[in-house]
């Protein structure tokens, strides 16, 4: 089973033809899962200046829920294994995500080189 990282989940949704073969055969196989915390890092997002959607809970209702792909939500296990990380990456999102992915034995789906940092497996092409 894979974990996709937020830029995936967006690219899925509205630039398909920028993912490699390998994601949209993830996509077309129904093999992945989203998190909660890419709704709460693209609603943080919203407050830079370069956000990646124009209002995250639209989007996560049209792209995520309408579409049925399955969420992970967030608990104290994954907040545990967050905090044990070391800081290889700057982004806290990020790495709730790789602690999500160790946690619940998921491949995470990034092209996030940070991410091959962490003791979690991952793949892109």
């Amino acid at each position: 089973m894979y974990l996709f990282d937020t830029h995936t989940l967006v690219w899925m949704h509205h630039h398909p033809e920028a993912l490699p073969p390998r994601v949209q055969r993830l996509i077309a196989e129904g093999d992945f899962r989203a998190s909660v915390v890419s709704y709460w890092e693209l609603t943080d997002l919203c407050f830079s200046h370069r956000p990646p959607v124009d209002n995250p809970e639209t989007w996560w209702r049209r792209y995520v829920e309408a579409h049925d792909i399955p969420v992970l939500s967030l608990d104290a296990d994954h907040i545990t294994a967050e905090g044990r990380l070391p800081q290889h990456h700057r982004d806290p999102f990020d790495r709730m995500l790789v602690a999500q992915a160790q946690v619940e034995k998921l491949v995470m789906v990034t092209r996030d080189p940070a991410v091959a940092k962490y003791a979690v497996r991952t793949t892109w092409r």
